[in-house]
């Protein structure tokens, strides 16, 4: 097993990946855009379809003019949190005082972009990254502070899929919007409209309804996936015809993924007042294995809204967000409470145009491929060992949600497989410095290490709440005597049974 393969394996235990449904939320995402936008303009007019067919395309074809050289976009980020629940005063001890700051620059002439992240508590700052694209020579640089003296130097598409600027924004394509429009035209029905008259606290309004069975959306995105493969005119809009036909080709895939019932739906409401038909609230809602999701959207002012979530009509959070743009400043806020927690966000920053981009010195660069194990277990180390790692395992590895309880009252399996993962991989870091940093070419092997580590030294995870027993690579995990999960270890990781 190479040295990389080895890092690669300890990187996987610390933080495993989860796998997501980012590719059809976003294409659903879409549509419920589209879908409001239509709903808006149907609402001034009172006609659907004729909104649909003269404005929507004008709104979307426009995309977003470009009348500057540099960018730069500097944005601070704190959170607070409040609650009477012990876990929820652990987390506000470690978040209440601490800080991000966000950097990004552009440069849309040389294709460069560089981001930086800084995160402080107590004044005292924990992290400090940095990143330089130069999207044309296809070179990634990365500074990680105190982590490592060394700047690392990588391929972008090797880190990324597709050809694609983090920061860099990009111009609508008006004949390809069009044509997309025309195809999104052709899948929505009048019979997705409706309109009623209602009452909400004591105020007359005209509930405006969009309602679409999620069944259909999904015949939707595959209709027009295939239709847009093969419209040779909607290919040529773009730099890679043929990677944009296996991107739609994905997509629709993914849509196949994706079983609905019959009575399973879509559904957004707007509330409007007057004769101007001013708008006073919006809900998108979601009809699907027998409960009704819901987020409810208030206007409360030009810089101000309230929102509430509902699970089958039961309040389940509420919050508010507020957002001001004074010049080339900004302020967001938003908040939110839930079972007796209360959460604040705010984002403070300002844009600044036509300037030239910082200095990002790569002197020092070292290509990610030539790093030594030594270098890894240095990054590792100082890692595991800054204050930045035991917020880390607090807020991430041990599970907490957002209203205070841990995993455990969800899933104590779940909880149970992350913590002996976790204690997993401390033994195993210890092995890579031993046999690594150390040079101990006698140590044997990772799986044998573990065992080994795990039996003669604490075999309690982090919390104390279990016990990691592993004998001949079986792994066990007990509470109070009692098996909660098991499997096997094979080179560092852990292979649960369901």
């Amino acid at each position: 097993m190479s040295e990389e393969n080895k890092f690669k394996a300890t990187q996987d235990v610390l933080q495993e990946p989860k796998k997501g449904r980012k590719l059809m939320i976003a294409v659903i995402a879409i549509l419920v855009v589209v879908i409001a936008i239509v709903a808006f303009y149907m609402l001034r007019l009172n006609q659907p379809r004729y909104i649909f067919d003269k404005k929507i395309n004008q709104y979307l074809s426009a995309g977003e003019e470009i009348d500057y050289d540099t960018m730069k976009v500097n944005a601070d980020l704190s959170l607070s949190v409040n609650g009477n629940d012990p876990d929820v005063q652990e987390i506000a001890d470690l978040v209440n005082d601490a800080k991000i700051s966000i950097h990004a620059e552009a440069d849309q002439k040389t294709q460069e972009e560089i981001v930086g992240v800084k995160f402080v508590k107590n004044e005292d700052e924990l992290l400090d990254v940095a990143a330089k694209l130069e999207i044309q020579s296809d070179e990634m640089y990365m500074k990680l502070g105190e982590l490592f003296d060394k700047t690392i130097k990588m391929k972008i598409s090797e880190v990324y899929d597709t050809d694609v600027a983090m920061f860099t924004p990009e111009k609508v394509n008006p004949k390809a919007s069009s044509i997309l429009m025309k195809e999104l035209k052709a899948q929505l029905k009048n019979e997705y409209f409706s309109k009623e008259k209602t009452t909400i606290e004591n105020e007359d309004l005209t509930q405006n309804t969009i309602k679409v069975p999620l069944e259909e959306a999904t015949m939707m995105v595959k209709d027009i996936c295939d239709n847009l493969s093969n419209n040779e005119e909607f290919l040529k809009c773009f730099e890679f015809p043929e990677e944009t036909k296996e991107s739609l080709q994905q997509i629709r895939d993914e849509a196949d993924n994706y079983i609905f019932e019959e009575d399973e739906y879509l559904t957004i409401d707007i509330y409007t007042k007057g004769f101007m038909k001013q708008i006073v609230r919006v809900d998108v809602s979601m009809d699907i294995e027998g409960d009704n999701y819901k987020m409810a959207f208030t206007k409360l002012s030009e810089s101000e809204y309230s929102y509430q979530v509902y699970v089958n009509d039961e309040e389940q959070l509420t919050g508010k967000i507020n957002y001001t743009n004074q010049g080339n400043d900004f302020s967001m806020g938003i908040s939110m409470e839930a079972d007796g927690v209360e959460i604040a966000m705010k984002v403070e920053g300002n844009v600044v145009y036509d300037e030239e981009l910082s200095d990002f010195d790569v002197s020092d660069a070292v290509n990610y491929e030539e790093l030594t194990m030594d270098d890894i277990y240095t990054i590792m180390g100082n890692f595991m060992s800054s204050d930045l790692y035991e917020i880390f395992n607090t807020t991430a590895g041990e599970g907490r949600n957002l209203e205070g309880s841990t995993e455990e009252e969800e899933s104590e399996e779940g909880r149970a497989k992350e913590e002996a993962e976790l204690r997993i991989a401390e033994v195993s870091t210890d092995y890579y410095e031993e046999k690594y940093a150390n040079e101990n070419e006698e140590i044997g092997e990772l799986d044998d290490y573990i065992e080994e580590q795990i039996s003669l030294s604490s075999q309690k995870t982090t919390s104390g709440d279990f016990v990691v027993t592993i004998q001949n690579k079986k792994v066990e995990v007990l509470k109070d005597d009692e098996v909660i999960a098991t499997g096997i270890l094979e080179e560092g990781f852990v292979d649960w049974e369901s």
